[in-house]
Protein backbone atom coordinates (compact mmCIF):
# COMPACT_ATOMS: atom_id res chain seq x y z
CA UNK A 1 0.00 0.00 0.00
CA UNK A 2 2.83 2.35 1.02
CA UNK A 3 4.55 1.65 -2.14
CA UNK A 4 1.39 2.82 -4.19
CA UNK A 5 0.72 5.71 -2.14
CA UNK A 6 4.30 6.60 -3.00
CA UNK A 7 4.00 6.28 -6.73
CA UNK A 8 0.96 8.11 -6.73
CA UNK A 9 2.25 10.96 -4.80
CA UNK A 10 5.63 10.91 -6.27
CA UNK A 11 5.58 9.26 -9.62
CA UNK A 12 5.40 12.05 -12.62
CA UNK A 13 2.99 10.02 -15.13
CA UNK A 14 0.85 9.02 -12.00
CA UNK A 15 0.26 13.18 -11.01
CA UNK A 16 -0.47 13.48 -14.39
CA UNK A 17 -3.50 10.72 -14.38
CA UNK A 18 -4.84 12.64 -11.25
CA UNK A 19 -5.23 15.64 -11.85
CA UNK A 20 -6.98 18.23 -9.54
CA UNK A 21 -10.49 18.73 -11.22
CA UNK A 22 -13.22 20.88 -11.40
CA UNK A 23 -15.62 19.45 -8.79
CA UNK A 24 -12.40 19.30 -6.03
CA UNK A 25 -12.08 23.20 -6.87
CA UNK A 26 -15.72 23.90 -6.73
CA UNK A 27 -16.01 22.30 -2.95
CA UNK A 28 -12.54 23.91 -2.22
CA UNK A 29 -14.02 27.49 -3.39
CA UNK A 30 -17.09 25.86 -1.37
CA UNK A 31 -15.98 25.68 1.93
CA UNK A 32 -13.69 28.79 1.89
CA UNK A 33 -16.87 30.68 1.19
CA UNK A 34 -19.00 29.47 3.32
CA UNK A 35 -16.76 29.55 6.47
CA UNK A 36 -15.93 33.56 5.19
CA UNK A 37 -11.84 32.49 4.93
CA UNK A 38 -9.53 34.38 2.82
CA UNK A 39 -8.30 32.76 -0.16
CA UNK A 40 -4.71 33.61 0.81
CA UNK A 41 -5.76 31.45 4.18
CA UNK A 42 -6.17 28.52 2.07
CA UNK A 43 -3.39 29.37 -0.33
CA UNK A 44 -1.22 29.15 2.93
CA UNK A 45 -2.54 25.48 4.31
CA UNK A 46 -2.07 24.52 0.76
CA UNK A 47 2.02 25.77 0.76
CA UNK A 48 2.30 24.17 4.40
CA UNK A 49 1.19 20.82 3.90
CA UNK A 50 2.03 20.37 0.28
CA UNK A 51 4.79 22.45 -0.57
CA UNK A 52 2.48 23.86 -3.64
CA UNK A 53 -0.57 26.53 -4.12
CA UNK A 54 -4.21 25.00 -4.69
CA UNK A 55 -4.33 25.48 -8.12
CA UNK A 56 -1.39 22.69 -8.46
CA UNK A 57 -2.52 20.45 -6.62
CA UNK A 58 -3.05 16.74 -7.66
CA UNK A 59 -6.58 14.92 -6.81
CA UNK A 60 -4.93 13.15 -4.02
CA UNK A 61 -3.71 16.47 -2.47
CA UNK A 62 -6.62 18.58 -3.29
CA UNK A 63 -8.71 16.04 -1.25
CA UNK A 64 -6.10 16.25 1.43
CA UNK A 65 -6.83 19.53 1.60
CA UNK A 66 -10.52 19.33 1.76
CA UNK A 67 -10.45 17.15 4.27
CA UNK A 68 -8.05 18.95 6.67
CA UNK A 69 -10.57 21.89 5.79
CA UNK A 70 -13.88 20.32 7.03
CA UNK A 71 -11.83 19.30 10.04
CA UNK A 72 -10.48 22.83 10.89
CA UNK A 73 -13.77 24.45 10.00
CA UNK A 74 -16.42 22.25 11.14
CA UNK A 75 -20.45 23.37 9.40
CA UNK A 76 -23.13 24.10 12.17
CA UNK A 77 -25.17 21.51 10.03
CA UNK A 78 -24.53 18.69 7.97
CA UNK A 79 -22.24 19.73 4.75
CA UNK A 80 -23.17 18.23 2.01
CA UNK A 81 -19.68 17.50 -0.27
CA UNK A 82 -22.09 18.73 -3.82
CA UNK A 83 -20.68 22.03 -4.78
CA UNK A 84 -23.27 24.93 -5.19
CA UNK A 85 -24.13 25.53 -8.72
Amino acid sequence: MWFALHKLLCDRECRKKYQYTSYKKELILKITEENNLDKNTVEKLAQDRFSKGVKELNKLEASGLIEELIEKYPSKGKRSTTPAK
